[in-house]
């Protein structure tokens, strides 16, 4: 259903005690009704849409984030436009950051999703704020004025989709809990997602701003207490068991489920998984305990092999074996036809006579759109089968796949192409009952809050959508795939899904318990050089800024690197002071190449026939005053050849570059082809990276008791390092980057 004319709740009316005081939270042993029975939905709940979709195919939600730049962010609108009309989402899903953390941002993102607000010329903001509250918006955010914007503005129908906010309640003050549901009742949105949260890691730091909000359960009885019927609100299920258990069991997660939907729950996401027999099971014996909401499976493409892993571990998701082996063997035709080929990665070496599926990130991409649409047919298969058996007719709500879930990571090719394979893309699907529906509730405004709920308008014309998108579909193609490769922290900054794809934003992507054993208790600068240099030896696996070993062509720099992060009292030993420490933590670092064989297993990338190239980068943690002398020497001793970018946690910036520079330090040459770049370095990206990687010594901090010499040493890195990035643009010259920063071998030092 579309959001249509959900510019009518801008001057609905609030109950008064909404962001007051005095809203009540009932107990669990609570009389309320909200506590006992799932209200009626409206027409734009989640509820109503699915008993209102036809049943020749499931209804689709797309999942977005808030991208972690501005520029992302626009072109993640336009990514939204054409996927509203490639895949006909009946409602999309705006992700919340922990804590409380992209309160605003995603409000911003979720208010134009569901108005329909998301070309540039749909909303000027400064036009929509009201006169009378100048004085007050000169103290807003602009991110706070966007929001009173959207309120104010008028919807566009065509471009309106239902939309759902996720919300967590841990570490959120009640005030600005209230604020946000405020924020959206006047919006217009009617769907939520109530989640708990990530917790500190210490236990000293389990200080929730309101302790009343513990989990989920509690979040969805304080929504019921202060806003009735108005939200349908949904939570999160856990097919595999919930990553904070020591042993995860899906089974013992049945009766909190149970407790949510007592709470008032009327629908459940699932956390995804890719083990269709295990969900299966799982949902069998929760409608056996009594489960009766809907349940919305949550499916989530493989993107490349490092977020898959990443998410994986995270979640404790079993992966199958025959997907493990889909992304790790080739079949024996792949093998024969690369060899056929003459591929250079097959001709004479035993350990190539296997395709690195897991390095090719557009083979993974592939293995991932393969094993989601297998997933999804299966489920469909399983739920018709249901509904023949059971008898049911079209009219009746079956509550198992009616639905599905998909987490786009902000990229587009996996999930249309999922949606076209399937037959299930194009316009939804609702039927014309929901907006008879709709009619009849409009009629009767005598309900809990009293509120006008014209708010969700009739269904888009498909012909009139399609005018309307006609510019930005003329440019489909070339718009969906300019980032599909690579999204990570160096990549362009303008792609929605820049930064680290795995949708849990900063945190130290292995579990507290064995962060606290591998990385011990460092209370000395010396004890924290020491942990790199463990890191880079192979002695262990991860540190806070990356959880995977390091990378074969890592090794190529390994002694340069060694040299850096070594403390500076040591040396490789006497009388050989080839590599003196001098304590910068590298945290990103690449060596440089000159025209390697596309095919190469280490550095190449792409299609046959084309030839990579890299200058040399690294990047690392350094004192200011070491940061000041880098900067002189580059400035007067580099000839133009190095470039620098700094930042700290202050938000301080220094570069030696041009403003606005855009530094590509990867690219490859193919026949046929435009010049590819797979990395780059600019300022946007490195201030979004810089915050980040501030932010993780903070995670990192959480782990130990307030006061503790360890938790004082952390803090007062984070509070006074700085990220420093030092690229030389000379390929030619594999040592010039190691010899200009004094760390370069022997070799490069004559």
């Amino acid at each position: 259903m579309s959001a249509g004319t959900s510019s009518a709740t801008g001057s609905q009316t609030i109950p008064a005690h909404v962001g007051s005081s005095n809203g009540a939270l009932h107990s669990d042993s609570g009389t309320s009704s909200a506590t006992k029975s799932i209200p009626s939905p409206h027409p734009s709940h989640i509820p109503s849409i699915l008993s209102h979709h036809s049943s020749t195919r499931p209804a689709i939600s797309l999942e977005f984030f808030p991208p972690k730049t501005s520029s992302g962010l626009q072109n993640l609108y336009a990514r939204i436009l054409r996927m509203k009309t490639q895949c006909g989402p009946s409602w999309m899903q705006v992700t919340w950051g922990a804590g409380g953390s992209t309160q605003n941002i995603s409000m911003v993102l979720a208010g134009r999703v569901h108005k329909g607000l998301l070309r540039p010329a749909d909303l000027d903001w400064t036009r929509w704020e009201s006169p009378s509250s100048e004085a007050e918006s000169r103290n807003r955010t602009l991110e706070e004025r966007e929001i009173q914007a959207i309120i104010e503005a008028p919807a566009n129908d065509e471009l309106a989709t239902e939309c759902c906010l996720h919300l967590t309640c841990t570490n959120v003050s009640r005030e600005a809990l209230d604020v946000t549901l405020k924020q959206a009742r006047a919006i217009g949105i009617r769907n939520l997602l109530a989640l708990r949260g990530d917790p500190p890691r210490g236990s000293e730091y389990w200080t929730p701003s309101d302790n009343r909000f513990q989990h989920a359960e509690d979040l969805v009885r304080y929504i019921r207490s202060g806003h009735g019927d108005w939200f349908s609100i949904g939570v999160a299920g856990y097919p595999e068991g919930h990553t904070d258990s020591l042993t995860p069991s899906g089974e013992a997660e049945i009766p909190v489920l149970l407790s949510k939907q007592r709470a008032g729950a009327s629908f459940i996401v699932t956390q995804l998984f890719y083990d269709v027999f295990l969900y299966h099971s799982w949902l069998a014996k929760a409608r056996a305990a009594g489960i009766t909401i809907p349940i919305i499976p949550g499916v989530m493409p493989i993107q490349n092999y490092t977020s898959f892993r990443r998410i994986t571990g995270l979640c404790k998701i079993q992966v199958p074996q025959e997907l493990r082996r889909r992304l790790e063997d080739p079949t024996p035709e792949e093998i024969a036809s690369a060899q056929s080929s003459g591929a250079a990665a097959f001709q004479g070496k035993e350990q190539r006579d296997k395709i690195n599926v897991r390095n090719d990130d557009a083979r993974v991409k592939e293995v991932g759109i393969e094993w989601s649409r297998e997933m999804c047919r299966q489920m469909w298969r399983e739920s018709v089968k249901s509904r023949e058996e059971r008898g049911a007719v079209e009219e009746t709500l079956n509550p198992n796949h009616t639905a599905f879930h998909m987490c786009t990571l902000n990229l587009e090719k996996s999930v249309t192409r999922i949606l076209h394979d399937l037959s299930w893309a194009g316009p939804s699907q609702t039927t014309n009952k929901a907006s008879t529906q709709e009619a009849a509730f409009a009629e009767d405004t005598s309900g809990t809050n009293g509120t006008n709920a014209a708010d969700s308008g009739s269904a888009t014309s498909v012909p009139k959508l399609h005018a309307t998108l006609n510019d930005s579909l003329s440019v489909s193609a070339p718009a969906a795939l300019w980032d599909e490769f690579t999204n990570g922290r160096y990549g362009d900054s303008r792609s929605p899904a820049f930064g680290e794809i795995d949708g849990y934003g900063v945190s130290l992507k292995v579990p507290p318990a064995d962060a606290l054993r591998v990385w011990r208790t460092p209370v000395t600068e010396g004890d924290i050089s020491a942990l790199f240099v463990a890191y880079l030896s192979g002695e262990i696996q991860a540190i806070p800024w990356c959880d995977i070993p390091i990378l074969n062509e890592t090794q190529a720099i390994r002694e340069e690197l060694l040299g850096l992060n070594r403390a500076p009292s040591a040396s490789l030993g006497e009388g050989d002071h080839s590599t003196i420490g001098k304590g910068w933590w590298t945290v990103g670092s690449q060596p440089a190449i000159d025209g390697v064989d596309s095919l190469e297993p280490t550095f190449g990338f792409g299609p046959k026939g084309g030839y990579i190239f890299q200058k040399a980068f690294v990047e690392f943690f350094v004192d200011e005053e070491h940061m000041l002398a880098l900067c002189r020497r580059v400035e007067e001793e580099s000839d133009g050849l190095v470039g620098l970018l700094a930042g700290n946690k202050k938000g301080n910036f220094k570069t030696t570059l041009e403003a606005n520079a855009v530094n590509a330090v990867t690219w490859g040459v193919f026949p046929g082809q435009e010049i590819a770049q797979s990395t780059i370095i600019e300022e946007e990206s490195f201030k979004a990276w810089r915050d980040e990687a501030f932010e993780i010594w903070a995670e990192w901090e959480l782990l130990f008791p307030q006061g503790s010499p360890t938790q004082r040493l952390l803090k007062s890195i984070g509070d006074n390092k700085w990220l420093v990035t030092v690229i030389h643009h000379d390929f030619k010259d594999p040592g010039a980057l190691w010899k200009f920063l004094g760390c370069g071998r022997s070799e490069h030092l004559e």
